[in-house]
Order: structure tokens, then sequence, then C-alpha cells
């Protein structure tokens, strides 16, 4: 089976991504922009305050007030702004920890505990967003029956790949994995809890359909063929 850990081509319009990459390049743009002038701007405004104390002028006064409280907040907005746009491990650590988990950057991936299952994050692109969970599986039976049970269970939940990644003949994960486009950490905050929800039924359905493989019947033989098989099956 495919290794789960690879990433689908999400059917993304090249128009869309065309758009979006021009987006992210203003707002770095202007992120850069702002990270070498923040000093000159704050000093602007330390300036524009503190000279608009000695103008008597009422006009000219608030309007030095006003520029220079704007000088403050405007680096304060970019920042905001190149925030929200920004999806990455780091973004997603940060909306977990305002939910009350304790999550812990490894490597490519952010993992935290969630009612005692170990849940896994990655992103691709800054936008392809996988949700995970990974069960080590040993004994070449074991890793046999759960792969076909995995087939089954992908083919019940829709929104959820499950499938064997084998590191050798006796050893391998069985793999549950949701992906989807997550171009933002505000969506990310809204989507992660259907995710795991997602994984929590698949991996229901593959606890059945595991138990249905391992209690199946082994099929009778009778008279030279197996009940149950082809013509073209029973003269091989």
């Amino acid at each position: 089976m495919e290794d789960t850990q690879k990433t689908t081509e999400a059917p993304v319009q090249e128009a869309n991504n065309e758009r979006e990459k021009v987006d992210m390049q203003a707002i770095e743009q202007t992120v850069k922009f702002g990270a070498s002038k923040d000093f000159i701007m704050m000093a602007c405004a330390i300036v524009l305050l503190t000279v608009s104390q000695f103008i008597s002028h009422p006009v000219i006064r608030w309007g030095a007030i006003v520029a220079g409280v704007l000088s403050i907040i405007f680096p304060l907005l970019v920042r905001k702004l190149y925030d929200m746009k920004t999806f990455n491990l780091n973004s997603v650590a940060k909306t977990l920890r305002e939910a009350g988990f304790e999550p812990v950057v490894v490597g490519d991936t952010v993992r935290w505990m969630s009612n005692g299952k170990e849940n896994i994050v990655r992103v691709y692109d800054g936008c392809l967003l996988q949700v995970c969970r990974e069960y080590s599986l040993i004994k070449k039976g074991n890793l046999d029956m759960n792969a076909k049970a995995a087939v089954t269970t992908t083919n019940q939940i829709r929104s959820v790949k499950v499938g064997v990644r084998r590191e050798n003949e006796e050893n391998g994960c069985l793999v549950f994995s949701a992906e989807s486009l997550c171009p933002s950490s505000k969506v990310f905050k809204q989507v992660y809890s259907v995710y795991l929800q997602a994984l929590d039924l698949a991996e229901e359905r593959q606890g059945a359909n595991l138990k249905e493989i391992i209690t199946a019947p082994e099929p009778r033989r009778k008279i030279g063929f197996v009940i149950g098989q082809t013509n073209e099956e029973s003269n091989d």
C-alpha cells in the first residue's frame, strides 16, 4: 500500500494558486518593510508625540498625535495580518495551546494527546493539512489482516485514509490519516476537532472490520474445490 505519510495531490485550481501566491508575496513584502522600518517608525512616533506637546495650534497638534499613534499601530496591524495569513506548525501548536492541549513540535510534526490518543499534524506547502494517528503492529499475519480491513474501512469512511505502512516483513504501523486544504490558523481552529472525530469513527470501523476478518469461518473443502471459489480458481 502506498505510504500514507505522503499526501495526495489536492484538486486546487491553478487560478486560486496564483492568487494565493500573489497575496502571500504582497504580505511578505509588507512584513519585510515593517521589520526593517520598525525602529524608524517607533522613533517617528516618539518624536511626533513629543512635538505635539509644544504645538499650540489644535489642528496641527492633533494631527501630530494621530500620526504618532498610527506609527505605532501600523506595524502591529501588519504583523497581525501576517500571522492570520500564515499557516505552519507553530501556528498549529499555538491554536492547540489556546484550546488547553500541550502540543510538542517534533521534526516536521506537531504531536499532542487527546482522550488518551496521540494525534499528529503535518503541514505541507503552507496550505495542505494532514491529521493522523499511528499504531505499531508486529507479526506478518497481523499486518496482513489490518491491511485487508483497512481497504474496507477507507471505503466506508471516505474522509479518512487507512493503511498499513510496513517497515519490514514483521513490523509496521497502522495509519489513520485525514487530509484537506487548510489555508490559515483560523480555518484549522474551526475544523481540527472534526478531523479528530473522523479519526475516532475510522478507528471504530477498523476494529469492527478486523473482527469480521478474524472471526470469519475458514472455507470448507469439498470434493477437490473450495466452496465460494470460481471455477477458474478451483482449476488453479
